[in-house]
């Protein structure tokens, strides 16, 4: 047996960590040996998925049960347990924009949303504007989403600053929230589509529901005060996504994009 056999043998293959069982203690890899082959990447990818322990189920089943928690759990440090809220986030947002191309609904929303504010109207051909907006809204969905977070984010920060949660923490219970709303709204969409429907309302209620559910732990507030500021949050949404939208289209207009 050469040097080389017996360090594979003895090392983990991910970190290089000396292996004392089947499992790396320092990265948590489970040593195997041989080659990779199709039966072990399919045997892996199915054990990660249906691991009812796992970061996915964990995170998905404690945030419908309680999402202000599964962001404090998370800033308190058990961050093994759950996945990354910008990752989370990103990735649901992903699978409902998928949705949103796949059953029309994107454009049947662009087309309701292709009608251009007064002000701009009277710079430009109204048709032209309205399908600056059309494109806008089907092009860069995912880039008024990316604006949008972040930015909203800091504005929840400021509105609830007497929480003494910083601009990060936040951040991640509003990505533990949008993301959980995300994939609510994918399945609103995939029941209205059979009934040929194409809206995101269903949606946009679920996301103030889950906010003001969890803004109530994570904030530490009572209902009173909860609702309100709630309802003050979703305002402040649809303003800067609004702003967001008009700052592509004006961009679209003076050709930057």
């Amino acid at each position: 047996m050469t040097n080389d056999q017996a360090t594979s043998q003895t090392n983990c293959h991910n970190c290089g960590h000396m292996l004392d069982g089947q499992f790396c203690s320092r990265c948590g890899q489970k040593h195997i040996p041989s080659r990779l082959t199709v039966k072990s990447l399919a045997v892996s990818a199915f054990a990660s998925f249906l691991d009812v322990d796992s970061a996915i189920w964990k995170t998905l089943r404690e945030l419908v049960r309680n999402p202000g928690q599964v962001a404090i759990n998370y800033i308190g440090g058990q961050r093994y347990s759950y996945l990354n809220p910008v990752k989370f986030c990103l990735t649901a947002f992903t699978l409902y924009l998928a949705v949103l191309v796949m059953t029309g609904t994107l454009a049947e929303l662009a087309t309701s949303a292709a009608q251009p504010p007064a002000e701009v109207a009277t710079s430009a051909n109204q048709a032209e504007i309205g399908s600056v907006i059309k494109s806008v809204f089907q092009d860069y969905a995912n880039i008024v989403t990316f604006i949008v977070i972040p930015i909203f984010a800091l504005v929840v920060r400021w509105q609830f600053w007497r929480a003494r949660r910083n601009y990060a923490e936040t951040l991640s219970f509003v990505c533990f929230v949008s993301g959980l709303s995300y994939l609510v709204g994918l399945i609103c969409i995939l029941a209205l589509y059979l009934f040929d429907i194409h809206t995101n309302g269903p949606k946009n209620i679920v996301a103030l529901i889950l906010f003001m559910y969890g803004a109530r732990v994570f904030f530490a507030m009572p209902w009173w005060k909860a609702v309100p500021a709630s309802i003050l949050s979703a305002l402040a949404y649809m303003i800067i996504s609004q702003g967001a939208v008009s700052l592509l289209v004006q961009l679209r207009i003076w050709h930057v994009f």
